[in-house]
């Protein structure tokens, strides 16, 4: 029988679906038959946990189950088939390699490591009051965790050439609602972690299973209905001249986006860490250099904006460009350089953003431009994983500010470029501090492939199209705001490959996806 649609209280809106509910045995999940499994669940105290556990009981596999506080899970099944340690994801990598070899002790192996990645009650519904020291408490568990977990229990599976990992996800990685919660920047990271990790091990029984659950109620579609979620802003369209204020000036993207915005008769204030790399600025009286490092802290910063501010009375254009390139592989890198990544890419990006926030809601007018990457779409690649990362919670970072930010007329333009010619960081060296044998061919073909790189795409190009794009005018005149800007072919067709890759899985798991409805009884 087909389920209409309708409103419940858990749920705001159900599928259609005619499709008969099928059995989820191991066969269709890639998991072995012939044996019980043993599973090592995190944060087994949440409901969707414990209903697993009871399932997996019944069917005879063995479970340990881990949380950071073990008196929330006492009242789990007492058996033989069910043991519980303490564990906290946030302990870092060689306590949790300690921890893993103590679980292995338990039954012998770990066939499954289930994470989900939860634990901190971190909540936020304005970006803006999501600092740094926040964002970084929620991914102590919800990445960084998650990441070293993974790590120190690889070298168990890949010693028994067969595992399977399962990253709980969510589906609103995909959606731009109003209410969003602040781990929404962290799941994307997950999904990215996943499918570079999906890629590691070919020649092993390997697998790594996405399973995204729909947290329906954060969701609140009403919003899209309330003033200010427009996306067709006038905001700098149509203005005059425009005050930009540009992180990591020195970039070849940044240079050619200030000879553009020189052209225009816009006025600019270029920023760098060391203002030694900009002193070969145009010399113009519409340019101000100006000493900023994105990773100084929000408090700092404020400070900073405060001086750009009286530099020419206003700020009409945020363009959040510094950037470094990590390469690693996921376990041979881990954490340490994923947090490396992330203090510049994430957390500083999120630091100048809300210290501009305040002087662009009070003139009701302002545009956050955001720059990604297309290797937050094209992730299946050795070594990519933290650049990866970095650069997909950019695009959820833009995608919730946008709603947030949205009754302010502040827009929000989240950029991705691909294959363009920069100064250097595609060509960043991989790690090689920590290798481990069974990744070095792989770590050999990464090598190679940075050193034959050549980017087919012209910066002058993308950044004119950029500029045309916030001033509402040349090739964007008439077009609706757009929120993405994937620029160069190599970006369409990532993203392509991606939304298809998708679709594919939604129209083979469909059915099994929707059965997942509460009983009405």
């Amino acid at each position: 029988m087909g389920i209409k649609a309708s409103r419940s209280k858990r749920s705001t809106v159900r599928t259609e679906t005619t499709a008969q509910p099928q059995r989820h045995d191991r066969a269709h999940l890639g998991l072995p038959r012939s044996r019980e499994l043993v599973w090592l669940i995190t944060g087994p105290s949440s409901v969707f946990a414990r209903r697993l556990i009871d399932s997996l009981v019944a069917q005879g596999d063995k479970i340990v189950a881990v949380g950071w506080n073990t008196d929330k899970l006492q009242d789990l099944p007492q058996n033989d088939q069910v043991k519980v340690m303490q564990l906290d994801l946030a302990e870092g990598l060689p306590i949790l390699e300690l921890k893993i070899a103590e679980a292995v002790g338990l039954f012998g192996r770990i066939d499954v490591l289930l994470l989900q990645h939860g634990g901190i009650s971190v909540q936020a519904i304005a970006r803006e009051g999501s600092t740094s020291d926040r964002v970084k408490k929620k991914h102590s568990t919800h990445v960084h965790g998650v990441l070293d977990l993974t790590n120190a229990v690889l070298p168990h599976m890949r010693m028994q050439q067969s595992g399977t990992i399962v990253l709980i996800g969510n589906t609103l990685i995909l959606t731009e609602f109003l209410y969003n919660r602040l781990s929404l920047i962290m799941l994307p990271v997950v999904t990215v972690i996943r499918r570079t990790l999906s890629v590691g091990f070919p020649l092993i029984s390997q697998w790594i299973l996405a399973v995204d659950l729909a947290d329906s109620e954060c969701l609140n579609p009403e919003a899209m209905s309330q003033p200010g979620f427009d996306t067709e802003f006038k905001g700098e369209k149509g203005t005059g001249q425009l005050v930009w204020l540009i992180t990591g000036a020195s970039s070849i993207l940044a240079r050619r986006l200030i000879d553009s915005l020189l052209a225009r008769g816009d006025k600019i204030i270029a920023t760098g860490r060391s203002t030694d790399k900009l002193q070969d600025l145009p010399k113009s009286d519409r340019l101000r250099i100006m000493q900023l490092d994105v990773t100084d802290g929000l408090s700092a910063l404020k400070l900073r904006m405060e001086e750009a501010i009286q530099l020419f009375g206003r700020i009409n254009v945020l363009v959040n460009n510094a950037g470094i390139s990590v390469k690693a592989i996921v376990e041979e890198g881990g954490s340490d350089k994923l947090k490396k990544q992330f203090d510049t890419n994430v957390y500083g990006l999120l630091d100048v953003t809300n210290a501009v926030l305040p002087h662009m809601r009070s003139r009701r007018s302002g545009t956050i431009v955001l720059i990604g990457s297309r290797s937050s779409w094209r992730t299946e690649i050795p070594t990519v994983f933290e650049y990866s990362t970095s650069k997909a919670a950019v695009r959820v970072i833009g995608e919730t500010l946008s709603v947030e930010i949205a009754p302010f007329s502040i827009r929000v333009l989240i950029v991705e470029p691909a294959d363009f010619l920069t100064n250097g960081s595609v060509k960043t060296p991989v790690y090689e501090d920590n290798k481990i044998s069974d990744y070095d061919e792989q770590r050999k073909t990464a090598k190679h492939r940075i050193e034959v790189i050549e980017p087919k795409n012209d910066p002058a190009k993308g950044m004119e199209i950029l500029a045309d794009v916030v001033r509402g005018e040349g090739k964007a005149a008439g077009k609706k705001w757009p929120l993405y800007l994937p620029l160069g072919p190599e970006a369409e067709q990532g993203i392509r490959e991606k939304m298809k890759l998708l679709q594919d899985v939604l129209d083979e798991w469909g059915p099994i996806i929707g059965d997942t409805r509460i009983d009405e009884s």
